[in-house]
C-alpha cells in the first residue's frame, strides 16, 4: 500500500515537473514571439526612414545661372550667395576666377559692374522640407575626417568595435553615476545617439532605452560605420540661428562660421563638436563662457589623442569676442533667411528666374516687410505677395513665379483665391474703354467736383490733388491717377454701357454699377492672378489699338514713361530714363498697396498690405513707397539687364 502511494506521488511529481516545463517553454516561446513581433514592428516603422537618412540626395539639375553684361550686383549679395552655392571654394576665390568679367565701381563701392556675361553656380539644394530650416546632406567622403575622428575620440572611443550598444561603456557610466550619487555620465554610443535624435524622445524611461537598444542593434547590422557617421553629421540639429533651424554639419559651418565645411580650421571644428552635447545649453551667443570651457577641454583632448598638430593654437579672448559679435550681427540681420528659402527651389526655372534672381527677390521682399513693420506705430500684419511671368500668345498663364511672405499658408491659394481691393490699378482698363467710345487721351475733361445721388445717398469722388486746372486731358488725369475725371467720364459714356463691358473683365463686379460707382476707383476686390490675367490680355491688345481706324497713342504707351507718373519722385538714377509700363494702386487707408508693371519681357503684380483686422486708422502706406520700392530694388540688383518696353504705338 505504501509502495503504491509512493509510486502515485512520484508519478504526480513527475507529471507536475513536465507540466511546469511545458508551461515554462510555452510562456518563454510566447514571450520571445511577442518580443520578436514587437521588434519587427518597431524596426518596420523606422526602416524606410533610415534608408532615406543614409542616402545623399543627388542633383540632376539642368538650370544655369548667369549675371548679364551691363548689369550690377551687390557685393554682399554675391558673397552670401556663393557661400550657399555649389561652388566649393571661398567668395574671394570665385572673384579671382571671374576677375575679367567683374569690375568694382570703386574700392569703397558696394556694387560690382558686369563687363561681360558671367556664369554663377546653382544654390546647394536644401534637403530640409520644413519652413525656416536649412540642411544640405553630404556623403561620407565629403565630410572632413577631423569631424568624425573627433566625434569618436570624444563621444565613443570604441565605436569601431561595438555592434551599436557598448556594454562596457554602460557599466563604466553606471559605476561613475553610483559613486557620484547622480547622473553624471551616459553610456550611449554614437549609434544610440543617432537613433535617439532621429526617432525617439529625450525622456529617461526604461521603455525608451529598450527601443533605443533594439533600433541601434538593427542599424549596426544593416548599415556600415561610414553610413552611420554620415547620417549622424547630416541629421544632427545644431540649434537655430537667424530664426532658422540649423540641421547638419554643412549648415552649421555656413551659419556659425560663414565658411564652407572644407575651409574650417581645427579649433572651429572643435567648437561644432562641443555644441553636439547640447546646442542650446552651449549656445554661442547666450552661453559663450560655458561653450568656451567645453571647447577648450575638447581641444586639449584631441591634441592628447594626436588628432591635431602639436603647434595648433586655441582661440584667445579677442577671438571669442569677435566671433560672438559677428554671430550677434548675423542673428539680428537674418541674412541667410532668403538663401534658405531660395535653396528649396534651386534649379527650377520658375517664371524665367534663376537661383540668384529668386534669392534677390526673397531678400528684398523680406527687407521691405521688416522696414514697414518698424515704420508702423501700431502692430499690423503686413504681408507681401507677387506674381511675375512672361506673357505669351501661345502659353498664357504658364511658368509663373509666385511669392507669398507667409510660408505656413498655401502659396497657390494666396495668389489665386484671396482677394484685395485694387485701388487705382484698373484705371488703364477704364481709359481704354473711354477710348473705345471715342474719347482718346487728348480729350479734355473737367476737374470740377461732382456728386452722384445714389440710393444710399449723395456721393462724391475725392482727390488728394489741390488747385487743379479746370480742364485736363485724359492723359494728364491718367498720369496723375485722378478719381473725379474717371467718374465724370463714366457718367458721360453711360454706367450701363460700362457695366456691360466690365462684366466680362472684372469678376464679382457688383451691379448695377450706377449704384456702386466706387468700384471704378478701386473698391472692387481681385486676386493677384486675376489682375495678371486681365493685363496679360489688355497689354497685348492695347498695343495694337486703333480708334476710328487710325492708330492712336495707346494707354499702355502713355504709362510707359515712369518719370511722368505717380512714382516719378521715387525713381532714383537707375530708373530715371527707362521705359516700361507701370501703374500703382492704393486702397482706402493704405491697407492695400499695388504695383503692376510690364517691362517688355516680364509682366508682374506686387501687393503689399494688411492681412489682419482692418481698422479705420490710416497705415500711411502707398504703392509708390511699398510695392514699387520692391520692384525697383529687385530689378536694379538682380544681375540682369533691363529690357525696356516700347509699345508699337
Amino acid at each position: 500500500m505504501k509502495e503504491a502511494c509512493f509510486l502515485k506521488q512520484a508519478f504526480f511529481e513527475d507529471y507536475m515537473k513536465k507540466k511546469f516545463l511545458i508551461y515554462f517553454f510555452f510562456v518563454t516561446a510566447l514571450s520571445l514571439a511577442g518580443f520578436s513581433f514587437y521588434c519587427f514592428h518597431l524596426i518596420n516603422d523606422i526602416s524606410v526612414k533610415l534608408e532615406d537618412v543614409s542616402k545623399n540626395n543627388g542633383d540632376l539639375r539642368q538650370a544655369k545661372n548667369f549675371l548679364e553684361q551691363g548689369s550690377v550686383a551687390n557685393k554682399k549679395d554675391l558673397s552670401d550667395y556663393i557661400l550657399f552655392s555649389d561652388y566649393r571654394g571661398s567668395y574671394k576665390n570665385w572673384l579671382k576666377e571671374n576677375a575679367k568679367n567683374l569690375e568694382p565701381f570703386s574700392s569703397k563701392s558696394h556694387l560690382i559692374h558686369l563687363n561681360d556675361d558671367s556664369s554663377i553656380p546653382l544654390l546647394s539644394n536644401n534637403h530640409c522640407s520644413l519652413a525656416y530650416c536649412y540642411q544640405h546632406k553630404l556623403p561620407f567622403n565629403e565630410i572632413p575626417a577631423l569631424f568624425w575622428k573627433s566625434l569618436i575620440g570624444i563621444e565613443d572611443i570604441r565605436f569601431i568595435f561595438h555592434n551599436g550598444v557598448d556594454i562596457k561603456s554602460i557599466l563604466r557610466a553606471l559605476w561613475v553615476d553610483l559613486k557620484a550619487g547622480k547622473f553624471v555620465q551616459g553610456g550611449s554610443t554614437i549609434t544610440q545617439q543617432l537613433v535617439k535624435n532621429l526617432y525617439l524622445s529625450n525622456e529617461k524611461t526604461i521603455s525608451r532605452k529598450i527601443k533605443e537598444f533594439i533600433i541601434a542593434l538593427y542599424v549596426e547590422r544593416v548599415f556600415s560605420k561610414e553610413k552611420i557617421l554620415e547620417s549622424y553629421f547630416n541629421e544632427f540639429i545644431w540649434g537655430s540661428l537667424q530664426g532658422i533651424k540649423v540641421k547638419g554639419v554643412y549648415s552649421a559651418s555656413l551659419f556659425y562660421f560663414g565658411k564652407k565645411i572644407t575651409l574650417l580650421k581645427p579649433y572651429e571644428v572643435a567648437v561644432l563638436i562641443a555644441m553636439l552635447k547640447g546646442p542650446y545649453f552651449y549656445h554661442p551667443i547666450r552661453k559663450t563662457g560655458r561653450l568656451r570651457a567645453r571647447v577648450d577641454y575638447i581641444f586639449k583632448k584631441l591634441k592628447k589623442l594626436s588628432l591635431l598638430p602639436v603647434d595648433e593654437q586655441a582661440w584667445n579672448q579677442t577671438n571669442w569676442v569677435a566671433w560672438k559679435n559677428e554671430l550677434t550681427d548675423r542673428e539680428s540681420g537674418h541674412p541667410y533667411k532668403s538663401l534658405e528659402r531660395a535653396s528649396l527651389e534651386s534649379g527650377k526655372d520658375v517664371g524665367g528666374f534663376d537661383d540668384f534672381e529668386r534669392y534677390i527677390f526673397f531678400k528684398k521682399a523680406q527687407a521691405l516687410r521688416t522696414r514697414l513693420l518698424k515704420k508702423l506705430k501700431f502692430k499690423k500684419d503686413i504681408t507681401v505677395k507677387a506674381i511675375i511671368g512672361n506673357p505669351s500668345l501661345i502659353k498664357k498663364g504658364e511658368n509663373l513665379f509666385y511669392y507669398y511672405s507667409k510660408r505656413q499658408r498655401s502659396l497657390k491659394r494666396s495668389i489665386e483665391e484671396e482677394y484685395h481691393q485694387v485701388g487705382s490699378l484698373l484705371k488703364p482698363i477704364l481709359y481704354s474703354l473711354f477710348a473705345k467710345k471715342g474719347y482718346g487721351l487728348s480729350y479734355g475733361v473737367s476737374t470740377e467736383k461732382m456728386s452722384l445721388l445714389l440710393k444710399s445717398g449723395a456721393w462724391s469722388p475725392k482727390d488728394s490733388h489741390k488747385d487743379l486746372p479746370g480742364i485736363l486731358s485724359l492723359e494728364q488725369t491718367l498720369l496723375m491717377s485722378l478719381n473725379g475725371p474717371v467718374i465724370r467720364m463714366a457718367s458721360q459714356v453711360g454706367f450701363s454701357w460700362l457695366e456691360r463691358e466690365l462684366t466680362s473683365i472684372i469678376p464679382r463686379l457688383r451691379t448695377p454699377l450706377a449704384e456702386f460707382p466706387a468700384q471704378l476707383l478701386g473698391s472692387v476686390e481681385l486676386s493677384l492672378k486675376e489682375i495678371y490675367s486681365i493685363y496679360e490680355k489688355f497689354i497685348l491688345d492695347e498695343c495694337l489699338v486703333k480708334i476710328n481706324g487710325v492708330t492712336s497713342k495707346s494707354i499702355v504707351s502713355a504709362l510707359s514713361y515712369p518719370n511722368r507718373g505717380t512714382v516719378r519722385r521715387k525713381l532714383g538714377p537707375f530708373f530715371k530714363n527707362l521705359r516700361y509700363f507701370g501703374k500703382t494702386g492704393t486702397s482706402n487707408k493704405g491697407q492695400d498697396n499695388w504695383y503692376l508693371f510690364y517691362t517688355g519681357d516680364e509682366l508682374g503684380v506686387i501687393w503689399v498690405g494688411n492681412e489682419g483686422a482692418r481698422t479705420q486708422k490710416d497705415l500711411n502706406l502707398y504703392g509708390s513707397t511699398t510695392s514699387f520700392s520692391l520692384f525697383k530694388e529687385f530689378y536694379s540688383s538682380r544681375g540682369k539687364g533691363f529690357s525696356e518696353f516700347n509699345c508699337i504705338n
